[in-house]
Order: structure tokens, then sequence, then C-alpha cells
């Protein structure tokens, strides 16, 4: 009640797509700054259910100064065959950066909650939704921590009507936001990716693949010898050139198997040209990643020299060759135009990660396939472990940022990239 007299009586007309159901009448008494909830049926129909309501008069008679305030509009979406889900959402230590949206097939938003007041409180919430659909669950964290802060994780589950668990939060510190997908009827949408970081050289036996597993319901096991045995660690290290098969599996029985491969080179290179404008100006510039000792480069099979530059070109194609002191080769083709610069990668991508090795923080550029403006990623520990989340952000056609890894101790890490649906990984090497 914002006017000054109290409201002992109120006459509500409630309608429904503009046209008149009912007269409501609330009874009791609210004073100056008091407010109540006024509870009433209503019938709805199947789909959406556009209703508004009017006061008619107050105490009697309408003596309201400011009638304009006196119409809401509100919609219910009505499925008279839903089924009932439960979110127990529990928050961590700074509850105020939790927020969650549920979308449906459409990505439309149907419910949203949060930011929230109470630390280490779990909020429960009912949704109606259509037993044959399936819906998507993200939640996000503003300070890009995930809810994962001072010793104490945060967490959510949720369960259909019958109390079987049908999606929860898979890591804590999952940065930004992160997203589960589910189904009412339970069916399995389990995913797994792969991530690979080839060998340094041939012969180092250095390779790894590392797992990551969406979609999961409990603790996700992991294979590469076809089932035989499963670990809870989703890094494979030490690998030799060859072609596996990842197996995950959660705690509900699903499971996905993704192959991969791993080679002996990780050697890329990215050539980049500029137009022989008016003659043999021409450019030709080489970068490289994952390069192991010396790197010699090679124009059209003629002799390797240590310059990565080739200049006073004449307008055609020309053949770029690569090599590094572990004998891994790349091979592009390439062409000096008239008047427009170009870019080649060995790969769908292109990652520089300097200075690597390195004492803890790291610049980053690359190139990937991707339309994001934001790019995720995740820093892994040699075990597989999650450490931190982050994004790099994409200027012109390369994504670039900065990457600290200070708070750790010396040793190899790997960071994972997810442009779309792949999973790309690169070693960090960190020094005293």
């Amino acid at each position: 009640n914002a006017g000054l007299d109290t409201v002992r009586e109120v006459s509500l007309e409630l309608s429904l797509s503009g046209q008149p159901v009912d007269t409501l009448l609330w009874l009791g008494e609210l004073a100056f700054g008091d407010e109540t909830i006024f509870t009433f049926p209503a019938s709805v129909y199947d789909g959406e259910n556009a209703f508004g309501m009017d006061i008619e008069f107050i105490n009697s008679t309408f003596t309201d100064e400011v009638p304009a305030n006196n119409h809401i509009e509100w919609t219910i979406i009505a499925q008279p065959d839903g089924k009932e889900a439960i979110l127990e959402f529990t928050t961590d230590n700074f509850p105020q950066e939790s927020t969650w949206k549920l979308f449906d097939a459409t990505n439309t938003v149907i419910a949203s909650g949060g930011p929230f007041a109470d630390q280490q409180t779990t909020y429960i919430e009912s949704f109606c939704l259509d037993p044959e659909a399936c819906y998507t669950f993200t939640v996000y964290d503003a300070f890009g921590d995930g809810m994962s802060a001072q010793g104490v994780q945060g967490d959510f589950e949720i369960f259909n009507e019958d109390g079987v668990l049908i999606a929860e939060l898979a890591k804590p510190n999952f940065g930004s936001q992160s997203s589960s997908q589910l189904c009412l009827t339970n069916q399995c949408l389990f995913t797994l990716q792969v991530g690979v970081e080839h060998e340094s050289s041939p012969g180092a036996g250095d390779a790894i693949a590392l797992g990551e597993a969406s979609n999961n319901l409990g603790p996700v096991t992991y294979s590469i010898n076809g089932g035989v045995t499963f670990q809870t660690s989703s890094s494979f290290p030490n690998l030799t050139p060859g072609i596996y098969d990842m197996i995950g599996k959660d705690a509900a029985g699903c499971r996905d198997t993704v192959p991969f491969e791993v080679l002996s080179c990780n050697l890329q290179t990215l050539v980049t040209t500029m137009p022989a404008i008016g003659g043999d100006v021409g450019q030709i510039h080489v970068s490289v990643s994952g390069e192991l000792g010396q790197v010699l480069y090679s124009l059209n099979g003629g002799t390797f020299v240590t310059d990565s530059f080739f200049i006073m070109l004449e307008p055609g194609d020309y053949e770029v060759t690569v090599k590094d002191s572990a004998g891994c080769t790349t091979v592009d083709t390439v062409t000096v135009s008239t008047s427009v610069s170009t870019s080649s990668i060995t790969e769908d991508y292109f990652i520089e990660v300097y200075p690597n090795p390195g004492k803890g923080v790291y610049q980053v550029e690359a190139i990937f396939p991707s339309k994001e403006i934001f790019l995720p990623y995740t820093m892994y520990s040699h075990q597989g472990e999650t450490l931190l989340n982050g994004t790099i952000v994409k200027y012109d056609d390369r994504y670039k940022g900065e990457i600290s890894i200070s708070a750790y101790p010396p040793g190899i890490y790997y960071i994972a990239f997810r442009p779309g649906k792949e999973m790309i990984v690169t070693r960090i090497i960190k020094v005293e």
C-alpha cells in the first residue's frame, strides 16, 4: 500500500485474452507501506494464457489518485500433461554472483533465478515441463570463478517427479557459465570431448589426451583400452603415435566413445603473404608453433635458411617448407597476390604461446574457425585436474589474451580451447 489510507477492501476484475472472466474481492487490513500476497483460483488452457487484472474500487469507492498503475498483465504457459521437475540450487560463499536460466528447445528462457542473498543455502524451485521435450539449464557466475571459492563449493541438482536425478553441476569451478542438457525421461545425454597434444618430437612418447565430460550424472570414469580398465582421471599422458578410442561413462551408466589420433610431430605454421603491388615487392612471412630446436625454411624446394621472411617476390604461387631439428616438416602452398594479403595455416587452427617455457605469465595468440568474440579455455595440470577457466578475445582475425599460472609450481600444464564442438590442447611449461 503506497497510499496514506489503510486498505480494507479491494475489488479486482480478472481478464483472459482481453475478456473479463471473474471478479475477485480481497478483504483485510493493509496499512501504509505494508504489502500482502493475494491468492486466487483461475482457469487456464493449454498453451499461453494472457491474463490481465484491473482494480475496480478500493474501500467501496474508487478514490485512487494514481489510477495509471492499477492494471497489470502476465502470461502463464499451461502444460496440462506436464511433469514436475525440482531444482535444488546450493550457493557458495558469494551467492550474489550466481544466477541461472532454464531454456527450452527453441532457446527461449522459461524460468530464471538469482542473484541470491544467503551463503551456503539451498534454494528449491519447481517447474512444469513437457515430458517429451529436452531443456538446457545454464548457471552463471558474475565474477568468472564458478561456484567455488574459499574452499566452499556450490552445486545444483535437478530431479524429476519420481526423485530421479536428471541433471547436476559437473564442475563447480566452471568459470563464467556452465550448461547442462536434461530430459524428464532421463535419457542419456552424456557427451565426451577429447583434446590431444601430440608428441613434441618423433619417439618422445610425451603425447597426452584429455577428456572433458558434459551432461554427466555422478562421477565419470575413462578408458583408452577398449573398456578393459577405467580410471577417474581424464588425463592419459605419455602416449605414442597411433589411433585410440576414449570411452567415458557416468554413474548412471551412460557412455560415449570418441576416436582420436596421436601424431609424432606438433609443428604448426602460419604463412602470411604481402601483395606484390607493381612488381617484385611481394613478401612471405612464416610463424611457427610447437617446434623443437632450430627451425629452417625453404621456398620452392630451394636451400633451407634460418630466416622466416622471404622478400622481393613476384606475384604467383609458392611452396613453403618448414622443418625443425626433430625432423618434423610442414609444406604449404600460398599465393602472392597483386592486391591483397593472405594467410595460410597447416591445420584448422594455429596457437602461439610465448614465452614457452616461461615463469608463469604467457601471451596467447591464436586463429580458430570460430565466430565467438570470447573463446573459453580451461587450464589443466599434467594429471588432468582442472585448475582455472578463462577466455581469450578476438581482435580482427586473431584471438589474444594473457594467461597466468604464477600461483602454481613449475611443471607441465595444458590449456584446452573450445572453438565450437572441438577441444584443442597445447602444452605450457613453467620453469623456476
